[in-house]
This record gives C-alpha cells, sequence and structure tokens, in this order.
C-alpha cells in the first residue's frame, strides 16, 4: 500500500490552536508490504536491508489483555527498540489496540520510501499512513472517515511521546494531487479539495537545519499562545475552546488594553487557576511573547479562509490577480512565523530570493513550512516561476533539491 508526503501551505503551528490550514499530498510516495509469516516475532525491514526483527510476545500479551495506551509505550521503552523500527512497531500497536486485532502469528513489514526524512515532507505520516492501510487489508478492517488518520496520531502521541499534530495525518490519508486540503483543526472536520489552477504548482525547497534544535521553539510557541488565550479569556470573562475560534477584528479590538506583549511565567501563575494544565510547563523565571503568539493563528486561521475563498473564485479574469494575493497571504504567514520565534536566517534567505522573484517571473509567494523546525520552504509557483527559482538558487551556491 501506497501513502504520499505532503506539505503545509498555510497553517503551520497555528493547526494546535484550532485554526483551519491546507495541506497538500507531493508526488513522492512510501510504499509498505505487510506479509504475515511463520513465527511470533514482527520483522520491520526499512530499507531492504534484511530487516530488525523484535520479539512480539510481550507486546501481544498486552493487547489481549486490551493495556492501556501508558503500558504500551512502557514496553515500548523498556524493549530498545532501534529508531528504525519505532514507528512501524508503534503504529501497528495503535492499530491493534484500536481495532481489537492481534495477527495469529508473525509479521514482516517491508517499508520503501522516496521521501528524504525530517525535512518537512511528511515522511513519518506517509509511512504510518501506507502501513495503516496495510494493516487494514491484512487485518480485514476497513477505515471509517478519518480513523486512519486518528490511529497514525494516536501512535504518535500516546505510544511514542510525539507532539504532532492530527492535521499532518490527514493530508497523506486524504489529499488530493494538484489541490489543497482544508483541515479545520477542532480537530479533523475536512473541507473540500481546492483545486489549483493548470500549470501552478506548491513545491517545496528543503532546508537544512536540525529540526531536533529547533523543535523547542515550536512547543514554546503552543504554551505561549496557551497562556496569551487563558489571559485574555479572564480579562474578558468568556472562554473559547480553541484559540483560532478568536475572530481577527475581536482580538485586535480587545488584545492591546488586555494583553501584555509579554508576562513572566510567574505572573501567568498568580493571574490564572494552578488547576490550568498548559502544553509544556511554565517556567517561573521565564518570559513568554504572549501576545505575538496568540496573535499567530488567530491571523493564521483568517488567512486559510480568505486563501480558500480566493482560489474558490478563481478564473481566466482574475487569475494573476488572485495568485498573487494567494502567494502575498503566503509572505504574511512567514512573517508571522519569525515574530513567534521560529524563524530562521536561512528560511528568511530564501523566502526573500523567491519573493525578489516576484509573480512577473511565476513565484507568486512563499513561506516557512510547518514548525519551521527544519527550515523547509513551500512556495507557489507556475512552471515558469520554478526554472527560475531552480536557476536563482543554483546562482547563490544552494541548488539542493526541489519537491512538489
Amino acid at each position: 500500500m501506497r501513502a504520499p508526503g505532503s506539505l503545509d501551505f498555510l497553517g503551520g503551528p497555528a493547526r494546535y490552536c484550532g485554526s483551519l490550514v491546507l495541506e497538500t499530498p507531493v508526488s513522492r510516495q512510501c510504499t509498505v508490504v505487510v506479509e504475515e509469516v511463520s513465527g511470533h516475532a514482527v520483522t520491520v525491514d526499512p530499507d531492504g536491508s534484511g530487516g530488525i526483527e523484535l520479539d512480539f510476545a510481550p507486546f501481544r500479551r498486552a493487547l489481549e489483555r486490551r493495556a492501556p495506551d501508558a503500558e504500551l509505550r512502557s514496553l515500548l521503552r523498556e524493549a530498545e527498540v532501534p529508531p528504525p523500527a519505532l514507528v512501524p512497531l508503534g503504529v501497528l500497536l495503535a492499530f491493534c489496540a484500536a481495532r481489537v486485532w492481534v495477527f495469529e502469528e508473525g509479521l514482516r513489514l517491508s517499508i520503501r520510501s522516496e521521501i528524504s526524512p525530517g525535512r518537512g515532507l511528511g515522511a513519518t505520516a506517509a509511512t504510518e499512513i501506507a502501513l495503516l492501510r496495510a494493516l487494514e487489508s491484512v487485518a480485514g478492517r476497513q477505515f471509517l472517515s478519518t480513523e486512519a488518520a486518528r490511529i497514525a496520531h494516536r501512535a504518535e502521541t500516546g505510544l511514542r511521546g510525539g507532539a504532532g499534530a492530527l492535521a499532518d495525518k490527514l493530508a497523506p490519508a486524504h489529499g488530493a494531487s494538484g489541490a489543497l486540503l482544508p483541515v479545520l483543526c477542532r480537530p479533523d472536520k475536512l473541507g473540500s479539495p481546492v483545486g489549483l489552477p493548470g500549470g501552478i504548482r506548491v513545491v517545496a525547497w528543503p532546508g537544512t537545519e536540525s529540526g531536533e534544535e529547533r523543535r523547542p521553539a515550536a512547543r514554546r510557541f503552543r504554551t505561549a499562545a496557551f497562556m496569551g488565550q487563558k489571559v485574555l479569556e479572564q480579562c474578558l470573562g468568556r472562554a473559547w475552546h480553541h484559540a483560532a475560534e478568536i475572530p481577527l477584528s475581536f482580538f485586535l479590538r480587545h488584545a492591546p488594553p488586555n494583553l501584555p506583549l509579554r508576562m513572566k511565567g510567574s505572573l501567568f501563575s498568580e493571574l490564572i487557576d494552578t488547576d490550568v494544565t498548559t502544553p509544556d510547563p511554565v517556567y517561573p523565571d521565564d518570559t513568554y511573547d504572549v501576545n505575538a503568539a496568540l496573535r499567530f493563528p488567530v491571523e493564521e486561521h483568517f488567512r486559510c479562509g480568505l486563501a480558500v475563498s480566493l482560489l474558490r473564485g478563481i478564473d481566466a479574469d482574475n487569475r494573476e490577480e488572485v495568485l498573487g494575493q494567494v502567494g502575498e497571504l503566503m509572505l504574511q504567514s512567514h512573517e508571522g512565523m519569525g515574530a513567534i520565534g521560529l524563524g530562521s536566517a536561512e528560511a528568511d534567505r530564501r523566502v526573500d530570493a523567491l519573493r525578489d522573484l516576484g509573480p512577473e517571473r511565476g513565484v507568486f509567494g512563499a513561506r516557512l513550512c510547518r514548525d519551521g523546525e527544519t527550515g523547509t520552504v513551500v512556495a507557489l509557483v507556475s512552471e515558469k516561476g520554478l526554472a527560475h527559482a531552480r536557476a536563482m538558487a543554483a546562482r547563490n551556491g544552494e541548488p539542493g533539491e526541489w519537491v512538489s
């Protein structure tokens, strides 16, 4: 079974705050084959090198008595599963637990991926969805609606201890080539795909930065946005389930007099009920950019909705104007990510270079992709624009790869 990688066209870290986001699949795919074999082990072959054999007996016993995710997660830690096998085994456990199914003997999971890992191209999500589709076939259990994406999300957050977003799993499961998939992250409301005009492509210029080093900045943003929401709620005497539910006009009117630009963790703890659970611990001596962090998902939700409206109304007469407007929304999103500490010098340099090419050369907009952890940039271009972008990158000594 196969599943594509994906790109975050608009939305980025606002997906953690209930925003509308726009995702699109890429042409590169992950293929997974699941075979039932004799014995009672699970063999994971991630690259054709022969495979990693894992004793599945402890997991089988836990699954048969319907152990909670916390226990399965502990078993994964105790087994010291090699990194290449951790994602597949976590997905297998989540599938078995969700579908109340355990295979009779052993399994062999063969994985072949065209997607470079750690480059913001959705490599992990593609592996998860492809594997779930293969398991669905073996088990004879058909997924309903967004169930596959939910199981993949459970595997990442409940079993592997990650902090991924459900929207990342929905794009490879439900996206359509040449279209944007609107996902309202509350948590998984799918809109109809938004087709791109003929000759227009969404492409990625993968970055070279270390995701591990930059991931804490994304976690800090989520905490600061939550803090900002709670402070504004307390000041105004009202509440929202998600930060992105706050109308932009309301934020622009009420945030300046009620929400400080920055706040120390100790002051937040004094103002807000201690029973409130934040995404990450709030450190008393740290200062958080609560205003900018809350503003980003409010604005990004508006930008995503506007982009959908513009693209659904595109025609031959307004094509260039609409593409330019959508590109401007991407550039605004990029600046917003910089304001919340997720930008980088490499990404800024690349976005500026693409901005300089401009719509007249077929480059309509660009922005930092996903949470900015790898510096990957996503751009809206024509075929001519992609050629110009490639030539520009070569002149600047950083051609890299381009993925669409």
